[in-house]
């Protein structure tokens, strides 16, 4: 499940308003709230623990796409078994990119996304 929203308290009132079983009677291993410049969070049902990912755009050109960019890549990255904080970096660094340039002119660089990772991580 994917949530758009700028109160930071979206996805804990979602979760604490339902009970464990009814949260787990919607079958989500992850939901994750976009937060614009506030970042991102993801839940993790599995593991009962949030993660929380900085928003990493310098500037915005254009948010159109940033969303779509996130999501396919944070849903690959999940499905491959990949950390979730580092899921969760990887897809809003990616949002980063999509933002600074209008429309979807612009691919993902792989280049610039591992540039990115490295200089982060180390």
């Amino acid at each position: 499940m994917f949530f758009q929203s700028t109160n930071v308290f979206a996805l804990s009132i979602f979760i604490n308003s339902k009970s464990s079983s009814q949260f787990s009677s919607l079958n989500l291993q992850f939901l994750v709230v976009t937060r614009g410049y506030s970042g991102a969070i993801l839940y993790s049902n599995k593991a009962k623990k949030f993660y929380y990912s900085d928003a990493f755009a310098n500037k915005v050109i254009d948010k159109v796409g940033a969303g779509d960019a996130m999501l396919s890549i944070l849903a690959i990255c999940l499905y491959k078994k990949i950390d979730c904080d580092l899921s969760l970096m990887i897809s809003s660094l990616c949002a980063s990119q999509s933002v600074n340039s209008i429309g979807n002119k612009k691919a993902i660089s792989k280049i610039t996304l591992l540039k990115e990772l490295e200089h982060y991580l180390i």
